[in-house]
């Protein structure tokens, strides 16, 4: 120990400890304007979280879920918002189908890499190693893809790719994860 450092009263810095698990005013920084805050404890099945522009934290559960359509007959777009999340995602998963149909779809994005498995009537699963987050059959040749995820504040963007005339609408949730 140096001589410049006093000795450690551990019971004090036990009690000190204590304080900063308990006590939600030991915990604080500067926000965005300068002021001090501490932050607000949410409830206990949230945890606390970085917000998107680094400027301050949050309390959150860090996930949600939420419900989205796509009309097989619209032609190609970029874009495509899938908003509703609260927060910026770090990964989604994508599970959907051709509804009316055993056609399926599952994916996971980081939006570095998607990856998804696919299946339509009468064909096999089909996998996608870095490209697809979601394919959306009809059949074997009439599908729609959703790929190009980018991660916005509220969700992500993406590319909707149509090949031929798929027709009816593909239902798909999205679990959005922080």
């Amino acid at each position: 120990m140096s001589e410049s450092m006093p000795p450690i009263n551990e019971s004090i810095f036990l009690a000190d400890m204590t304080r900063l698990i308990t006590t939600p005013a030991w915990i604080q920084w500067l926000n965005s304007v300068g002021k001090v805050v501490s932050p607000t404890l949410g409830s206990a099945d949230q945890k606390l979280f970085v917000q998107a522009d680094g400027k301050g934290t949050e309390f959150s559960k860090g996930f949600c879920v939420k419900a989205f359509s796509r009309d097989m007959t619209a032609v190609t777009a970029t874009g495509v918002a899938h908003n509703g999340a609260g927060f910026k995602p770090g990964a989604v998963i994508i599970i959907g189908s051709a509804e009316g149909t055993i056609n399926a779809s599952i994916g996971f994005s980081d939006f570095t890499t998607n990856v998804s498995i696919a299946s339509y009537a009468g064909g096999l699963w089909h996998s996608s190693a870095t490209t697809n987050a979601a394919v959306a059959y009809v059949d074997g040749t009439n599908y729609q893809v959703l790929s190009t995820l980018v991660a916005t504040a509220d969700g992500f963007t993406a590319t909707w790719t149509k090949t031929l005339s798929p027709t009816g609408t593909f239902g798909y949730a999205v679990l959005f994860l922080r």
